[in-house]
């Protein structure tokens, strides 16, 4: 989840929303790459949208996700077990 501020109420919604249509919430994070090693593409394209240049970009470059997790972790911890059980199954 990006974190935009009232991110509480956010997820207040989309756990009302997932209730209602009697699915359960499954955390997902802000994916901008789907390996590691497209990181420096990423980068790369990040830089061309922003008209920056690499050693400029600094926090406009992909984060690593582990603040996101947590604040997950911290205010809906069984979205995130849910996430990791569909990753297992998937593999």
């Amino acid at each position: 989840m990006l974190y935009r501020g009232g991110d509480r109420a956010r997820l207040a919604q989309m756990k009302e929303t997932a209730r209602r249509a009697q699915v359960p919430l499954l955390a997902v994070n802000d994916v901008h790459f789907h390996h590691p090693d497209r990181r420096t593409l990423a980068d790369v394209l990040t830089c061309i949208r922003e008209k920056t240049t690499i050693d400029r970009a600094g926090r406009l470059l992909a984060a690593n996700a582990s603040a996101s997790s947590s604040r997950l972790r911290k205010w809906h911890a069984s979205s995130v077990t849910r996430r990791r059980r569909s990753r297992k199954r998937c593999a």
